[in-house]
């Protein structure tokens, strides 16, 4: 996936947890959101994934 589109959130959301390398992790969110190929809402609307980070610096992505 390519990331087409980045904007900085009004607030941040709460932390998610992820499957990482090290098992489940609480991944805190990096205060962005992420646009992968251009892809949109069924409205058409484009579509943002939340950006979490884990303890070793890995980007997950999540609404």
């Amino acid at each position: 996936m390519k990331e087409t589109g980045r904007i900085k959130l009004k607030e941040i959301p709460f932390s998610q947890t992820f499957e990482t390398g090290n098992g489940e992790e609480l991944c805190n969110a990096t205060g962005y959101a992420v646009q992968f190929d251009n892809e949109k809402t069924p409205l058409g609307f484009p579509l943002f994934w939340n950006e979490f980070q884990d303890r070793e610096g890995n980007l997950y992505y999540g609404n």
